[in-house]
């Protein structure tokens, strides 16, 4: 949306504003920038209020500001309140009107609503979660947004600035254009060659960022299929075995576990003075290790043989479903009719790779083994049941094609980008034909420890939430 973006360029141009000079003793210039400035006390208001908001904000997450990051947050304040001082020198030499009424009322309006939505929010939050009256609840909310540093009229204040900045940077963002090119070499650089430098070759990450992390990828390896399957799952009666067998399984091997520790304790050398400890010779211990290591086997065994019962007890249904296959019906028609797996309800297909990590073996080895693409594989046995599985298609590796839709979104995220890169370099010109000397030693901040820490100790969602509703 054009108000962040923007907001977040005058951001960046903070980096290009210098700092040095003096001011006046009597409500000294705390920022100078060609015609304009800014006096200490709207300079010293400005790093209060953002002083306020980042304290209430961190101290809700838990975190203490140090005097360093408030020192920091002092520099943040005065070099946007520079940018603006720059801009305004900029708006003035051009001769651009100022907001006309109707759009001042505009911003007034639009302020106030998100205030009073911001506000609306943390009184709610205080009867739902602490259990005040609507009385007490109006009395913390306003104490809260107070603490944070918001206030309605400041907030305005900033807006028409904002709106200000807004009308110069359309001005000179204007002739830009993106062509189709523009676009895909935007998307190379930008999402397309990150992702490969990680997923290429590299099958455990990518699979690790999309499958496990929900991270939506840019790249693909090669080698990938889709894959559709009819899970059955195992008979109740058999898996209740199963899961006895696998208990049985656990006990065994940590017996084995313990056998194999007491053994490795005889190579331990006893710290001096320390009590001599008796211990079973080393032939002793390795034959109750080759015992129950024999246990585990025969468990082993006895877990295979049940699994292997699966298949025979739903030999029925699966014939039934590749009648069906046989007889030309859809295969999706029967995920509906016979599937257990959940995840087909949600997704057309799983793509699968020969070295997939995220797969059941049995699973990935099945998919992979279909010659060609609609083909069906004989029943696979796995943890999970039997599977049937179709080969869809296959995955083109590399970049991933932008559908039409994402193709507009990427034209339009693109375009941004490219006017972002020109408003900096108009304004690295402007700082140059204006350049900022701030004072910042005139400004007071706090240090770790005073009286905007401790009003900030109370817990309060309004930092976060109102700057939440201010970036709509």
């Amino acid at each position: 949306m054009k108000k962040n973006r923007l907001f977040a360029l005058l951001l960046a141009a903070l980096m290009l504003v210098c700092a040095f000079g003096a001011g006046a003793e009597e409500e000294p210039d705390v920022i100078i920038a060609g015609r304009y400035s800014v006096k200490l006390t709207e300079a010293q208001k400005a790093v209060d209020e953002l002083v306020a908001q980042y304290a209430a904000y961190f101290q809700q997450q838990g975190y203490t500001l140090s005097a360093e990051q408030y020192a920091y947050i002092c520099t943040m304040a005065l070099q946007q309140r520079a940018v603006y001082c720059v801009i305004d020198n900029i708006l003035e030499d051009r001769g651009y009107p100022e907001l006309t009424d109707e759009e001042l009322a505009q911003i007034k309006a639009d302020v106030q609503a998100a205030y009073d939505e911001t506000y609306d929010y943390v009184k709610q939050y205080y009867i739902t979660n602490y259990g005040l009256s609507e009385e007490q609840a109006d009395k913390q909310a306003a104490e809260n947004m107070t603490q944070a540093g918001y206030d309605v009229d400041d907030l305005y204040d900033e807006r028409i600035r904002y709106a200000r900045a807004d009308v110069l940077y359309n001005d000179v963002t204007k002739d830009v254009e993106m062509t189709d090119d523009d676009v895909k070499a935007y998307y190379e650089e930008t999402y397309v060659a990150p992702d490969r430098e990680k997923y290429e070759g590299n099958i455990y990450s990518y699979e690790l960022a999309k499958n496990y992390y929900g991270t939506e990828t840019y790249f693909v390896p090669e080698g990938y299929r889709t894959v559709s399957h009819i899970l059955l799952t195992t008979p109740e009666e058999i898996e209740t075995k199963l899961t006895e067998c696998s208990d049985k399984i656990d006990a065994a091997q940590e017996i084995v576990d313990g056998f194999v520790t007491e053994l490795g304790e005889l190579e331990v050398t006893p710290e001096e003075g320390a009590e001599p400890v008796e211990h079973r010779s080393a032939e002793e211990i390795q034959a109750d290790i080759d015992k129950a290591k024999a246990d585990v086997e025969a468990l082993q065994a006895e877990y295979a043989e049940i699994k292997a019962g699966i298949i025979p007890a739903l030999q029925e249904k699966i014939d039934e479903i590749y009648a069906k296959i046989d007889a030309g019906e859809k295969f999706e028609d029967l995920i509906a009719e016979y599937g257990e797996d959940p995840g087909m309800t949600t997704t057309e297909g799983y793509e699968v790779n020969k070295d997939s990590v995220v797969w059941a073996p049995e699973f990935r080895d099945g998919a992979m083994s279909i010659e060609e693409v609609g083909g069906v594989s004989e029943p696979v046995l796995s943890d999970f049941g039997v599977h049937i599985i179709k080969y869809l298609a296959d995955v083109p590796g590399g970049a991933v094609e932008l559908s039409e839709e994402a193709f507009a979104d990427m034209r339009d995220e693109a375009l941004s980008a490219k006017k972002d890169e020109v408003f900096q370099a108009a304004y690295a010109e402007w700082l140059e034909q204006y350049p900022v000397t701030i004072n910042d030693e005139l400004v007071s901040i706090p240090t770790t420890g005073t009286a905007v820490e401790e009003a900030a100790a109370e817990e309060t969602p309004a930092a976060e939430e109102t700057a939440a509703a201010e970036g709509n």
